[in-house]
């Protein structure tokens, strides 16, 4: 209980490393990029097994040609889906007593998208200037 009302009492935002953002808006973005990603996987995994199909026919000709000619790395990584893991952590946050949360500031990954705490950092940033715009996961 004391550690609530200190919390109450902390700056919404952690210096440079941490952001604070609500229990809420934490669970609405988790729930937003799960069904971003599921999304995403599913045109991917399509993609993959037609490419898998493709080059496997490949083989199949290089086989009828002799053993000298046949290629056996198929070379195609399968996409990954982390659809169970946002599962459990929108658990872990749905059971957390937390009304808010402190998470690390994550850097911009390879393709240009900010991370969830920065997007939300800037969000609150905005509003605290008095702005309106709702920054809107991957923008």
């Amino acid at each position: 209980m004391v550690n609530s009302l200190l919390d109450d009492l902390r700056p919404e935002i952690r210096g440079l490393d941490t952001v604070r953002i609500s229990k809420d808006d934490l669970l609405k973005a988790l729930e937003e990029n799960k069904a971003e990603h599921r999304q995403i996987f599913e045109e991917a995994i399509d993609k993959w097994h037609e490419q898998v199909k493709v080059k496997l026919a490949k083989m199949i000709e290089q086989a009828k040609l002799g053993p000298d000619q046949v290629e056996l790395m198929v070379g195609l990584p399968r996409p990954d889906d982390h659809t169970k893991d946002y599962t459990a952590v929108i658990r872990l946050v749905t059971m957390s007593q937390r009304v808010r949360t402190d998470l690390p500031r994550l850097p911009a990954v390879r393709d240009g998208r900010m991370g969830l705490a920065s997007r939300l950092s800037e969000q609150h940033s905005e509003l605290q200037r008095g702005g309106t715009r709702q920054v809107q996961p991957h923008e």
